[in-house]
């Protein structure tokens, strides 16, 4: 459970807190944030998250002229695959894969169509850190 100016960030633990402890929260008036928001495409949400945990990537195809885009997001455990997986919905494409390193996952975004499609999203929510350079390679 986390505190940012009198409001806490609500998850399980504060599910499984004993009475006392909601009853004296509730006594000293602090809101209750909660976690279970998940990501849009009408805020900076995602530039952010890409900014954090990202990456663009353009590789050329062995023996072929052919090249791949591939947008990645990657998070660590299982309790994130719900967030993972609403990119997929927001999108309209892409997969999750599972690394060689156990709860370990990535919404894997590949194709140059379904990678432009991303484009309108970032262009109107830059990003702030040097990943930028990366997408507008």
């Amino acid at each position: 459970m986390g505190f940012y100016n009198k409001k806490c960030s609500k998850n399980t633990a504060y599910s499984n807190a004993s009475p006392a402890l909601q009853q004296k929260n509730a006594a000293a008036n602090i809101d209750i944030l909660d976690f279970n928001i998940l990501p849009s495409l009408n805020n900076y949400w995602l530039s952010g998250f890409t900014d954090a945990e990202g990456c663009f990537t353009a590789s050329f195809l062995s023996n072929s002229q052919a090249f791949r885009l591939r947008f990645i997001l990657s998070q660590k455990g299982d309790k994130n695959l719900p967030i993972l997986s609403q990119f997929i919905l927001l999108f309209n494409a892409g997969v999750i894969e599972a690394h060689s390193i156990k709860q370990n996952y990535s919404y894997v975004l590949s194709g140059t169509k379904n990678c432009y499609n991303i484009y309108s999203y970032f262009d109107k929510f830059s990003l702030k850190t040097k990943k930028y350079t990366s997408y507008v390679l």
